[in-house]
């Protein structure tokens, strides 16, 4: 009986050790390098980007580019 408790012990202890390192997997952001400043993040595990405009135009419209595969 002691060894199967500690059996479950031991496998309890490696599935909640897998599951703090998922959970630090998909929160570290991406590497990615942008051509100009932006902002990296993933979308459903995928990596993405916006690259927001450096100034404003004359016809109050705001350029941007989302990048999400």
């Amino acid at each position: 009986m002691k060894t199967a408790l500690r059996n479950l012990a031991a496998v309890f202890v490696v599935l909640a050790a897998r599951a703090a390192e998922a959970q630090t997997t998909e929160t570290t952001p991406p590497e990615k390098k942008l051509p100009m400043p932006g902002e990296v993040f993933r979308v459903e595990g995928r990596p993405a980007f916006v690259i927001p405009p450096d100034r404003e135009t004359s016809d109050g419209a705001t350029p941007w580019v989302w990048y999400a595969p």
